[in-house]
């Protein structure tokens, strides 16, 4: 479910930085050089959000939630940035919560699933199984 939902924020996000319907001032601007690269950060949240759809069909979380994980830390950072250099004025702090938010829950998430898979394999209790040719 919280892969569904990475999925849905990030696709979200791909379509919102699509070039021409992004406003490219300020943090955005900054992010994209002006614009000239925006399309890579559509391009980057479209693939987070295929690699979380990707990793709900195969039960796991590593990839797109690392991917989210990273994107939104990078936009919140740059928000946050931002409102620095423009002396704590604007609400570009805000926006940087927003982004840095779920960063952190994401990043909860993640750890805690790892733990919870790791517990669940732990490194040299694999499965044995019969080699053939072997001694019987």
């Amino acid at each position: 479910m919280a892969l569904a939902g990475a999925a849905v924020y990030a696709g979200t996000r791909a379509v919102a930085y699509l070039p021409g319907l992004a406003t490219v001032t300020g943090p955005v601007g900054l992010l994209s050089m002006n614009g000239h690269v925006l399309w890579a950060w559509s391009l980057a949240w479209a693939v987070a959000a295929v690699l979380c759809m990707v990793d709900t069909a195969r039960r796991h979380t590593r990839h797109g939630l690392s991917l989210v994980i990273g994107l939104t830390t990078a936009w919140g950072v740059g928000y946050g940035l931002d409102w620095i250099v423009q002396g704590f004025d604007g609400r570009e702090w805000l926006t940087a919560i927003t982004y840095i938010g779920p960063a952190v829950i994401a990043w909860g998430l993640l750890f805690k699933v790892t733990a919870l898979h790791d517990m669940a394999h732990p490194a040299g209790m694999q499965e044995a199984t019969p080699q053939a040719g072997g001694n019987d």
